[in-house]
């Protein structure tokens, strides 16, 4: 789920309440926080996200084949 807008709204604070709440992580046996800059690379993003979820999935690009 992605939270958008303009600095200083509280996204990130909004964030951490949800990823630290015990009701949100009971339902997810993993979880990951990724913070995404101006520039934006999906690939690179899903590539660097599944690698740290399961590192034996290195050098995967296709797009279908990372989600």
């Amino acid at each position: 789920m992605a939270i958008v807008g303009m600095p200083g709204l509280g996204k990130t604070t909004l964030d951490k309440s949800v990823y630290n709440e015990f009701e949100t992580n009971r339902h997810f046996d993993k979880k990951i926080w990724v913070c995404v800059s101006d520039t934006l690379v999906v690939n690179f993003i899903l590539s660097r996200m599944l690698e740290s979820l399961n590192p034996t999935r290195v050098g995967i690009t296709g797009q279908d084949a990372l989600l």
